[in-house]
């Protein structure tokens, strides 16, 4: 298909030239290509090869989403959660959200978990937000695998159960996701699901504080450990 050679081309093209790149994405945005729609809007959202238009960067993620594409329904979804380009709306979130799982995308999985589970743009559903953290746990989601953990720890739309807390969150800290990592720690230094070990938590809380986890920096502020004083050596 010739729209999809043109926007290989343009693909290469931003790697080298985001301007040029961006340009021709905008051509094919254009003309109806869904995934130079797509693209152009992340231009536009990053302020890559054009100037950053949240705006804009909505309108080209929606032209995609309307064509069924689930990355653009994803990114348009994350636009209404946060207000960019548009009026914060959870509920057009929520919409766009299920269009992308449907199709399989794991970041809306993960996402619209977490709308269930804290009752955003839907009713809350503690059970449909576990399902769904577990489908996108499986898929690799570290966001996922992370909450999951606490759904466990907790006992939130499932039965309390340590041990599977312990590796789902684990999962996530092996991807070196900053609130995992603290969660870890809290697991090692509570002994939740794993046997107490202080030294091993200290280490998660300082590589996860330094990942910019503030809660992490919080407990290590309240040990007396200052992360000047510790080396990654250390961690």
């Amino acid at each position: 298909m010739e729209e999809e050679k043109l926007y290989q081309k343009a693909c290469k093209y931003y790697e080298e030239d985001e301007e040029k790149g961006f340009s021709l994405f905008l051509e094919l945005a254009e003309n109806g290509y869904a995934e130079a729609q797509n693209a152009a809007g992340l231009c536009y959202a990053n302020g890559e090869g054009t100037d950053k238009n949240c705006g804009k960067a909505a309108y080209w993620f929606e032209k995609a989403a309307e064509q069924g594409l689930a990355g653009a329904q994803y990114n348009l979804a994350i636009a209404y959660l946060r207000g960019d380009g548009v009026e914060c709306d959870c509920r057009k979130a929520a919409y766009w959200l299920e269009k992308a799982a449907m199709q399989g995308d794991a970041d809306a999985i993960c996402k619209l978990g977490f709308l269930y589970a804290d009752g955003k743009g839907v009713d809350r559903d503690p059970k449909n937000a576990f399902e769904l953290l577990e489908k996108a746990a499986e898929k690799g989601s570290a966001s996922a695998q992370n909450r999951l953990g606490l759904c466990y720890i907790n006992g939130e739309g499932t039965e309390k159960d340590h041990e599977k807390a312990v590796y789902w969150i684990e999962k996530a800290a092996q991807q070196d996701l900053g609130d995992a990592l603290n969660n870890l720690a809290n697991c090692y230094d509570e002994g939740i699901g794993v046997p107490v070990d202080k030294d091993k938590a200290v280490g998660l809380y300082v590589r996860s504080a330094k990942m910019g986890c503030d809660a992490a920096e919080a407990v290590l502020n309240g040990m007396g450990v200052a992360l000047l004083d510790v080396s990654d050596d250390d961690c």
